[in-house]
């Protein structure tokens, strides 16, 4: 079965730094302006394991693609990824690593936002990926491990606090980034009313002290 279609095609050709694409079933070959060609994987799943994604490290290949926009790649699909030096990410994600020279190096904007951040704090001693919307947050001196959900839309809604409970339960703080609007009053409540922690980044930064 092909799962390459032609919307997917569509999406490349339209770039300006893209002369062709091509379909291989479940790879999509992307022949560039300026760089080589490179070759993706494609999946089309809500939950991106290592078994749905196993079979597309077969020989060249530079970057997974899940396609549905509210798809979430497990945290062993995501070490997987790294372990093969392949870049990961949704159809977004993919279409922004085209334009990198090596689309293996692209990561998304929230995660090198958070990352590096997070990883620089007095008060971490590591962070790892629970999945592509929760990470793993150990602390020293005797504080217990926080798992955060990362939330980069420009104003956290209700409707997003319901998602991250539905799909991506548990975790003990949701965490909104985008700093020039905080979440709403109903998402607000939401979270609280699943006993979930509900704090900006500069909030969440201080949280990690205690």
């Amino acid at each position: 079965m092909t799962i390459v279609d032609s919307f997917i095609l569509s999406k490349y050709t339209s770039m300006d730094v893209v002369l062709d694409a091509e379909a291989e079933r479940s790879h999509v070959r992307i022949a560039r302006k300026r760089h080589r060609s490179v070759r993706f994987g494609v999946v089309k799943t809500q939950d991106v394991t290592v078994a749905k994604i196993g079979h597309l490290f077969d020989g060249e290949v530079d970057f997974i693609v899940n396609i549905p926009a509210t798809g979430i790649f497990q945290g062993e699909a995501i070490e997987l990824c790294q372990d093969e030096g392949v870049g990961w990410g949704g159809l977004a994600d993919s279409m922004r690593a085209v334009r990198y020279e090596e689309p293996y190096t692209y990561t998304h904007p929230a995660h090198s936002f958070v990352l590096p951040a997070l990883r620089r704090h007095s008060h971490v001693r590591s962070v790892s990926f629970v999945d592509s919307r929760r990470l793993l947050v150990t602390r020293p001196g005797g504080l217990p491990p926080l798992v955060l959900y990362i939330e980069d839309t420009y104003q956290t809604e209700v409707t997003s606090v319901r998602f991250a409970i539905d799909r991506c339960w548990p975790f003990d703080i949701f965490v909104a980034i985008d700093p020039n609007a905080g979440p709403t009053r109903q998402a607000v409540s939401a979270a609280h009313n699943a006993g979930v922690e509900i704090l900006r980044w500069g909030e969440t930064l201080g949280r990690l002290r205690r």
